[in-house]
C-alpha cells in the first residue's frame, strides 16, 4: 500500500460554508514534523477573515461627527478568527478609533462611538452594532463575538504546557487580508487568559495580527489543527492571547441575548454636524 505524501486527501476549509473543522489527511512524518508551510496556510486560511469597522466622534453634550460627504468619521480595517459559535475579534474591531492615527488629533476633546461593521465572508455580512464580550481575563485585549449556534470555525485547543505549534500572520492588501508565510514556534501556556510576546521573524509590517495552532492527531493519518490563542498588535507589539471563555476545549455556546455592548462611552445621539 503506497503512503500518502504532502498531497491533501481531506480538508475542511474549503470553499464550503459553513466552515469545518481544520483537518487533513497526510502522511504521519510529513505533516506531524511540521515542515510544509504551504499545507498549513492552505488548511487554515479560511480561519482567518477580513472585517471593516466605522465609527463616529462625539463631544461631551452626545453631539457625533461624521467625515463631510460620509456617515463616519473613519472606516478601520481588522480581522476576525472564526471559531465555533462566532468570531474572536481584536481591540481594534470593539474599539476602531483608539489606534487610528485619522483620531488622535481629536483625542482630547471627543470619544469615539462604534458603528457598522463589515464581516467580509463569501457573502459579506453587516451588524448595525458590535455586541461582544472579554474573552480574556486580564486586560481587554480580546472579545467574542457570538453568532448563530450552527456557525462552526476552528475548534479550540485544550493543551497547556509546551506547545510546538505554528503562527500565521494575517496583514492588510487593499480590500483583502493576505496571509503571510507560516512560522513554527513552541511556547509554554500556563493557564487560560495569559498574554505572551510573539516576534516577527519574517520582517513583515502593517501586520494586523494572526493566530497560534497546534497540530493534533485525531487518529490514523488525520491531523486537526486547534486554536490556541490569537495573535493582535498593540503599539506595534506583536501580543499572543491565550482566549479565557466557558470552557476552554467547547465552543462557547451563541445566546439569542447578547451582553451590553462594550465600547460605546458617550451620551445618547442629539444630533449631527
Amino acid at each position: 500500500m503506497n503512503r500518502i505524501s504532502i498531497a491533501i486527501v481531506a480538508t475542511c476549509l474549503s470553499i464550503f460554508f459553513p466552515l469545518h473543522k481544520c483537518v487533513a489527511q497526510l502522511d504521519y512524518k510529513s505533516m506531524f514534523s511540521s515542515t510544509n508551510p504551504q499545507l498549513v496556510a492552505m488548511c487554515l486560511e479560511d480561519v482567518l477573515v477580513g472585517v471593516t469597522r466605522s465609527y463616529v466622534i462625539c463631544d461631551s453634550s452626545g453631539y457625533t461627527y461624521t467625515q463631510e460627504g460620509k456617515s463616519s468619521f473613519n472606516d478601520v480595517p481588522s480581522f476576525a478568527v472564526r471559531i465555533n459559535g462566532g468570531l474572536l475579534i481584536p481591540p481594534a474591531v470593539v474599539r476602531p478609533w483608539e489606534d487610528d492615527p485619522l483620531f488622535q488629533e481629536y483625542k482630547d476633546s471627543y470619544d469615539g462611538q462604534g458603528r457598522k461593521l463589515t464581516i467580509r465572508f463569501d457573502k459579506p455580512m453587516e451588524l448595525d452594532s458590535v455586541q461582544a464580550k472579554k474573552a480574556c481575563r486580564k486586560d481587554e485585549l480580546l472579545y467574542m463575538l457570538e453568532l448563530d449556534s450552527t456557525y462552526d470555525g476552528i475548534s479550540m485547543g485544550s493543551q497547556k504546557g509546551d506547545v510546538d505549534g505554528w503562527v500565521l500572520l494575517v496583514k492588510q492588501e487593499k480590500d483583502s487580508l493576505q496571509l503571510l508565510s507560516p512560522f513554527k514556534k513552541k511556547i509554554n501556556i500556563k493557564s487560560n487568559g495569559d498574554t505572551y510576546e510573539v516576534s516577527n521573524p519574517i520582517g513583515a509590517s502593517n501586520v494586523l495580527g494572526g493566530i497560534f495552532v497546534e497540530p493534533v492527531i485525531t487518529s490514523i493519518g488525520i491531523i486537526e489543527f486547534r486554536l490556541c490563542g490569537v495573535i493582535i498588535n498593540k503599539d506595534e507589539k506583536l501580543t499572543l492571547v491565550i482566549p479565557s471563555m466557558e470552557r476552554r476545549g467547547d465552543a462557547p455556546s451563541a445566546r439569542r441575548k447578547l451582553s451590553k455592548e462594550p465600547e460605546v462611552k458617550a451620551s445618547k445621539k442629539k444630533g449631527k454636524k
